[in-house]
C-alpha cells in the first residue's frame, strides 16, 4: 500500500480579502482538492460539518472498504474489512459469528477429590468434584478446557498397634494424592432430586448421579499426579494439568460437570508399613483440588 502526502495551497488572503467572492471560492477549490485526494487514498472518505465526524471506506463503484492498523515495524496488527475486524494472528473479533467472548468458571476453594470412607454402613463411595456452567443460548462455544491444580494431603495417624507387646503409641504420617480423574458430565439434571430416608435400618450404597465420561479429557488413563517423594521436592508441590478441547460436550443452558476418579474402589495399597492394617486407601487416594473452566466463543 502506498504512502501518500498532502499539500494544501492557500493563497495569501488579507483580512480584508475575506470579504471577497474570489478569496472565499479559492479556498473551497482546494478544500474539494484535498478531499478528492483523500477520496482516492482511503476510498470514500467523508468528514461531516462542525465537530463530528463521520468516515465511510469503500462503497464507490462497489468497492470493499479496507482499514488496516500496523505496529512501528510495518506489520498488521488488527485488519477491518467487509469480513469484520481480525486480529493478526487470525482471531476474528467480530464478524459473521458475533462478538469475540470468553467466560470462566471455577469450582472454588480446594476441595477434596478421591473417596469417602462411610463407617456407619462399610461402604466406600467416591467424592468428586463438581461445578454447574450455563452456556447462553446465544453463544456459540469455540474451545473450552479445564485447568486442574492438586494439592496433596497430608496426614498424620497416632495408634497402638495391638501386635507391639510394649503397647507403645505410634506415630505415621502419609501423603494423599487422587487417582485416574476424569471428567463426566451429569444427564439428569432436570430429573434430580434429593431422597432422605429417616428411621431405616438400610445399609445400602449410596446412588452416584447419572453421567458419561467425556472420553479422553484428560487422556486415556485419566490424571494423576506425580507419586509424592519426600526427597523430592517438587514432587510435594501443587501440580497442574490441562484437558483436551471439551467444546464438543457443553451445550446451550445448564451442564453439570463432574471430575472423580475413574477408579469405582480405592486400589488395594494401604499407606505402607504398620498402617496396612488400617482403612487407610481412601485417604491415601483423595488429593485436594480446584477445577478452572475456561471457554471461548462468540456471542450474537
Amino acid at each position: 500500500m502506498a504512502n501518500f502526502g498532502f499539500n494544501l495551497q492557500l493563497p495569501d488572503i488579507s483580512e480584508d480579502d475575506l470579504q471577497n467572492r474570489q478569496a472565499i471560492l479559492a479556498i473551497k477549490n482546494q478544500l474539494y482538492a484535498l478531499q478528492e485526494q483523500l477520496r482516492y487514498t482511503f476510498g470514500n472518505l467523508n468528514f461531516a460539518d462542525n465537530f463530528g465526524s463521520t468516515v465511510s471506506l469503500g462503497g464507490k463503484n462497489n468497492s470493499a472498504g479496507v482499514l488496516e492498523i500496523k505496529n512501528e515495524r510495518g506489520n498488521v496488527m488488527v485488519l477491518l474489512n467487509k469480513q469484520g475486524i481480525t486480529m493478526s494472528n487470525g482471531t476474528d473479533i467480530f464478524g459473521a459469528a458475533g462478538l469475540l467472548s470468553s467466560f470462566q468458571y471455577t469450582s472454588g476453594n480446594w476441595q477434596n477429590l478421591g473417596y469417602t470412607y462411610q463407617p456407619s454402613n462399610g461402604y466406600t463411595v467416591r467424592r468428586p468434584l463438581t461445578f454447574m456452567v450455563e452456556i447462553p443460548e446465544n453463544f456459540q462455544v469455540k474451545s473450552a478446557k479445564i485447568t486442574l491444580y492438586h494439592a496433596l494431603r497430608e496426614m498424620t495417624v497416632y495408634y497402638t498397634n495391638p501386635s507391639d507387646p510394649t503397647g507403645a503409641p505410634k506415630r505415621e504420617t502419609f501423603f494423599g494424592y487422587a487417582r485416574n480423574v476424569k471428567l463426566y458430565r451429569a444427564t439428569g439434571f432436570w430429573s434430580y432430586r434429593e431422597k432422605i430416608t429417616y428411621n431405616s435400618d438400610s445399609t445400602g450404597k449410596p446412588a452416584e448421579p447419572a453421567a458419561e465420561e467425556v472420553a479422553g479429557a484428560f487422556g486415556e488413563d485419566g490424571y494423576t499426579p506425580p507419586t509424592p517423594d519426600p526427597d523430592d521436592v517438587q514432587t510435594l508441590q501443587v501440580d497442574r494439568a490441562t484437558s483436551g478441547d471439551i467444546s464438543a460436550v457443553l451445550k446451550p443452558g445448564i451442564n453439570h460437570l463432574i471430575l472423580q476418579t475413574g477408579n469405582k474402589d480405592p486400589l488395594a495399597e494401604g499407606a505402607g508399613g504398620d498402617l496396612d492394617g488400617f482403612e487407610v486407601r481412601e485417604e491415601t487416594q483423595t488429593g485436594t483440588v480446584i477445577a478452572v473452566l475456561d471457554i471461548t466463543g462468540y456471542m450474537k
